[in-house]
């Protein structure tokens, strides 16, 4: 991890090469701006919030070399977007949740069972634990957390997000545009899905 984590939460989340009008970070997004928690207040500016993204993609280690065997194995990795850009993504600041085991990727209640204990851990964040006094918090504080993102190809998050594969009759994560019609590139007739379903 850096030196001085806990200063580094602190620090803006502003790129110093941020401008009002572009994106160039996540904290830039309405997303990130408008996101409440448990209590309808705005999740991201409290500093004792922690806003995370999982990563998830399998690779073959033998790197696909002619004759080599095919397998797969899986890397979960929990990403802290509560850190400066800069420091976001350097490896030291990842938090690797664990590996899916190899021969295949895992099945979708494979990867359920692998998930859970994770999704347990960040229910109970997003309500609040309370945490006697740290380095930033002389007091204790009550921390909360919250999974914002999925990083990943189309096939990783449609598997870890529970959505269909591109194969299924309604394919999209966004609209209900069924496979058939798959070459209807006339928006008019893209109906948005219902957003509950995401939650």
């Amino acid at each position: 991890m850096i030196n001085n984590f806990g200063n580094a939460l602190d620090s803006p989340q502003k790129s110093s090469y941020g401008k009002e009008e572009i994106f160039s970070e996540i904290s830039d997004g309405h997303v990130w701006k408008t996101f409440v928690d448990n209590e309808n207040f705005n999740f991201t500016d409290n500093p004792a919030n922690f806003v995370f993204g999982l990563y998830i993609d399998w690779t073959n280690p033998h790197e696909s070399k002619i004759g080599s065997r095919s397998i797969s194995i899986g890397v979960i990795i929990l990403i802290c977007f509560n850190l400066p850009p800069g420091n976001i993504y350097q490896y030291q600041n990842l938090f690797v949740y664990g590996f899916t085991p190899t021969p295949k990727e895992p099945i979708s209640y494979q990867l359920n069972s692998l998930l859970k204990p994770l999704v347990s851990e960040l229910q109970e964040l997003w309500i609040g634990v309370h945490f006697t006094p740290t380095a930033r918090f002389n007091n204790g504080c009550l921390i909360k957390a919250s999974l914002l993102f999925l990083i990943g190809n189309i096939t990783s998050l449609q598997e870890i997000g529970g959505l269909a594969s591109n194969s299924e009759s309604l394919f999209c994560a966004h609209c209900n545009l069924p496979l058939k019609d798959i070459q209807n590139i006339d928006n008019t007739f893209w109906t948005p899905k219902d957003q509950d379903w995401k939650k």
